[in-house]
């Protein structure tokens, strides 16, 4: 199994501001996302609270575009 520390960590890399972006089309569907990101184990229950959306996270600029050329 996976250590959630390790992807968290990997999340946190986007912004250095501990946000920790979701990535999903709509908002409404960040708890769904979350969920699964949990159940995965890629972050941890207690985690939930630093999850944003990925268009209102502090990234510098470029790394959203950055970001979704790698989900594609």
């Amino acid at each position: 199994m996976r250590q959630p520390e390790a992807r968290l960590r990997k999340l946190e890399m986007c912004n250095g501001a501990g946000d920790i972006p979701v990535w999903c089309e709509d908002p409404a569907d960040m708890g769904m996302a979350i969920d699964a990101m949990i159940a995965n184990g890629d972050i941890l229950e207690n985690d939930r609270h630093r999850c944003v959306y990925w268009q209102d996270c502090k990234c510098p600029p470029g790394k959203h575009e950055r970001r979704l050329a790698e989900l594609t």
